[in-house]
């Protein structure tokens, strides 16, 4: 095998070409036993769906499925980090099944599995989750999320995390700032269906109310987050003079937003206040 120095340096922005290699490899998969597990007619619509939603070429030039397989591998060979990225994004979002689908769920999770693996093994600075790219490189980012996106969690404070999730995730015109918005709502949603109050500020003192044992330091804590993301700037709310948003705080606030959605939802049910 020889000597090879560890790479060191989370690809965020690029990716080498062992990285790509290992990401087409990962999908290829499909390539060997799509059509003859779930036929040919799957196959081509995954196809079709490709080639007018993300190369967006017209119909009536759409060639047969080994030359729209070459599309694919170069794009995600030789195309730039976006071309690539999307080009893989789309092609997991195509391949999760739907009402439409002819195939079951297990295919999709296999390579989901398989680009995340390569993509930690290559140190790239993304993972999948819920058929897009999300800038996470640590398991417990992913998982934190996942958990309350997966949960018991209300609808609405769900449906928040996941909106907040898309704008941190969209490669071309990010939202850090509303996804903030989205992130700390989620949390407000929740404690307000709780304990009930205007606000989350006016919730969280109250959850000791319904049964739900909260330490004051950790109250106050949200207490002063919640105020921080209201007052810095109009990141919740419109000021003259804007705070500048991160992705780096946008991905923090979505991860321990998460955490307390699904921490305050299991002690809620424990409670039988949900």
């Amino acid at each position: 095998m020889g000597f090879t120095t560890p790479r060191t340096l989370v690809q965020r922005t690029e990716l080498d070409k062992t990285t790509r290699i290992d990401l087409w490899n990962a999908i290829s998969i499909v390539r060997e036993n799509y059509a003859e597990r779930y036929g040919e007619t799957a196959e081509i619509l995954l196809h079709t769906r490709l080639w007018l939603f993300h190369f967006h070429l017209p119909h009536d030039e759409q060639p047969s499925t080994y030359r729209v397989w070459d599309h694919i591998k170069s794009r995600v060979l030789d195309g730039t980090f976006i071309e690539a990225m999307n080009m893989l994004e789309d092609f997991l979002f195509y391949l999760e099944p739907d009402e439409d689908s002819y195939q079951s769920s297990e295919l999709f999770e296999w390579v989901r599995d398989a680009v995340n693996a390569r993509l930690e093994s290559n140190m790239v600075g993304y993972r999948v989750m819920d058929a897009q790219f999300v800038p996470f490189d640590s398991e417990v980012e992913v998982g934190a999320v996942a958990e309350a996106l997966e949960g018991t969690a209300p609808a609405v404070a769900r449906e928040h995390l996941k909106t907040a999730l898309g704008l941190l995730s969209d490669r071309d015109n990010p939202d850090y700032r509303n996804s903030v918005k989205e992130s700390i709502t989620a949390v407000e949603s929740l404690a307000r269906s709780i304990a009930g109050g205007k606000t989350l500020g006016e919730a969280l003192p109250k959850l000791s109310i319904q049964g739900i044992e909260t330490h004051g330091a950790l109250v106050n804590a949200w207490k002063g987050f919640y105020g921080y993301t209201s007052d810095a700037g109009g990141v919740r709310h419109g000021k003259d003079t804007i705070a500048k948003v991160d992705q780096a705080f946008a991905k923090y606030v979505l991860v321990i937003c998460s955490a307390f959605v699904t921490w305050l939802t299991e002690e809620a049910r424990i409670a039988g206040k949900l």
